[in-house]
Order: structure tokens, then sequence, then C-alpha cells
């Protein structure tokens, strides 16, 4: 992919020593190794990166939901934004001034990383309150 040998190409210009991936269908496991998470703040990304514990550098912010994004995860201590031509000069400040570890403290705050089971034990629980299956439904309608 070209785009993943140009981030490496544009890291090692940088003096950044990063581990650079491509799409990855085990982000659980990526985001485990990660000491910062570098990416915009969409939905999914910022759900995942503090249900992990991982900070987070934010870089190609886009109006709407991900500016809402990152200024909630910014307010909160868990993420700085950037620009793209200054992400290898923050991530050296990051690691510099030891701000990772708290960083990463408040996205464990944030995070709720058993949300999907504790929406399906809420759903099951309030499916099991009624008699049938189209009971259910009818009220979901009502």
């Amino acid at each position: 992919d070209k785009r993943v040998t140009d981030a490496i190409d544009a890291a090692h210009d940088a003096g950044v020593k990063a581990h650079v991936i491509g799409y990855d269908n085990n982000m659980p496991a990526r985001l485990a190794e990660a000491d910062v998470v570098v990416g915009k703040p969409g939905g999914l990304t910022a759900s995942e990166a503090t249900a992990a514990g991982r900070p987070m550098l934010l870089v190609g912010t886009c109006p709407g939901q991900e500016q809402h994004n990152e200024d909630w995860l910014c307010v909160n201590g868990a993420a700085i934004a950037s620009r793209p031509d200054r992400v290898g000069v923050h991530l050296e400040w990051l690691r510099r001034t030891g701000q990772l570890p708290a960083m990463a403290a408040a996205a464990r705050r944030l995070g709720t990383p058993h949300a999907a089971q504790d929406v399906l034990a809420a759903a099951l629980e309030a499916a099991l309150r009624v008699r049938s299956p189209w009971a259910f439904a009818q009220r979901l309608h009502a």
C-alpha cells in the first residue's frame, strides 16, 4: 500500500520511531501494543483507543462529529491535537515531558471497554420482561 510506504518514509525522514501499519483486522491487539494512537478522532477510533486506555495524538480532524470528539478527548486529557507537519514534534514532546501515562489514565477513565456486552445485556433483559418478541418489537416502535 503506497500510503503505508509514504507514512513509513515520512516517519523515518522526521526521525520518528514508528510502527506504521495499514489495514489490520485485529485492532485490539494493535492498540495493546501502542504507546500512543496517531490518527483522526472518528467515533470507532476514539472508542477503541479509550477502551484500551491509549492516549491519542489527533490529526486530520474533520468538522462535525470528529471535531466534537477531538474537543472532548482533549478537554478530558486523553489527547492532544496536531497538524500533520507537527506530529513528530508533538510525539517527541509527549515522550520527553512524560505526558503519556497521565493521558493513558485519562483515556481509561473515559473508556467503556465492555460497552457492547452492556448494551446486549440490557437488550436481553428488556426482551425477557415481555411475553413475546412481537410485544417487544411493538414497544421499541411505540
